[in-house]
Order: C-alpha cells, then sequence, then structure tokens
C-alpha cells in the first residue's frame, strides 16, 4: 500500500463552489478517525470500487483559514481478473485490514428500509431533484432518497 497526506478541504471555496466552515472540518475529522476506515474513490461516486481507504484526519490552520488533511492508504496491487462469461478483463483490488477495516457504505435508519443515492449535479435544480424524490416515494415510501453523493466531476454522468 502506499500512503499520502493530502488536503481534502478547506474553509475557502473550492472550484465546485463549495465552502466549508470550521465545524464542517471538525465533524468530517470526527467520521474519519472511527473505528473503520472511509473508502476514497474517483469523484465521490459510490458506484465506482474504492481505490484507497481515508484513515485518519486533522484539521490544520493557516492564516484565517482551516485545512481538512487526511492519511490516505492507495492499494498498490491489483489483481488481474477475467469475468467468465464475456471475457471482460477486470481489476481487483483487496484491501487489508491495516490499519483498519475499510467500510463501504453507512447505515442510517430501518433495515426495512432502502436507501437511494444520486448525486444533485444530475438534476437541473433542486426542484426536479424533488419531483424525483415524489416520484420514488409515490412508487414505495420505505425507499429514502439522498442527494448526498455530491461527485466532483466537472460533467456528470448520467443515470
Amino acid at each position: 500500500m502506499t500512503e499520502k497526506v493530502a488536503i481534502i478541504a478547506t474553509t475557502g471555496v473550492d472550484a465546485h463552489r463549495v465552502l466549508f466552515t470550521k465545524e464542517a472540518l471538525v465533524s468530517g475529522v470526527e467520521n474519519i478517525n472511527g473505528d473503520r476506515a472511509v473508502w476514497s474513490g474517483v469523484n465521490h461516486d459510490l458506484f465506482c470500487m474504492p481505490l484507497g481507504k481515508v484513515t485518519e484526519a486533522w484539521v490544520e490552520s493557516h492564516a484565517d483559514r482551516h485545512f481538512l488533511l487526511a492519511r490516505i492508504y492507495y492499494e498498490d496491487v491489483m489483481h488481474p481478473v477475467v469475468h467468465l462469461k464475456t471475457g471482460t478483463q477486470l481489476a481487483l483490488f483487496e484491501f487489508s485490514e491495516y490499519p483498519k477495516p475499510l467500510v463501504r457504505a453507512f447505515q442510517n435508519g430501518p433495515q426495512e428500509q432502502t436507501r437511494v443515492y444520486v448525486d444533485i449535479a444530475n438534476f437541473d435544480d433542486w426542484q426536479k431533484y424533488d419531483e424525483f424524490e415524489n416520484d420514488v416515494n409515490y412508487i414505495d415510501d420505505r425507499i429514502i432518497c439522498s442527494a448526498g453523493l455530491g461527485r466532483k466531476s466537472v460533467i456528470p454522468e448520467p443515470l
């Protein structure tokens, strides 16, 4: 595994017009420093496999800004595998339990509910998202929509 330390977020406005407060950064530290490692992937996209895991975070201050820094482990060893039916070449990454096990998703709410994660970037505005959420709830009110993915891709993929 390769270990890197990276700036994850700042109290400055980023390229996607997101501004975090110091309190939000501190909250992120609390989540990251739990018992399990948070996954690190491409553009915050839960549909992509994780490429690494974030195991430790802290907030540092410089001048009037605050920075959320994190220690990230990336898997160096890729095992090539082949899909049996199609012959498509795939990649398998195995994450060790060091320094703590990886968590892929967080459980929120009762088990009889299903959570559907969508990216707000796939909608023209919040009103379109609200319409989608209402349509999903009309189909089955046990399905909970969450627009919290927030990928950082400039052009969102269609879902």
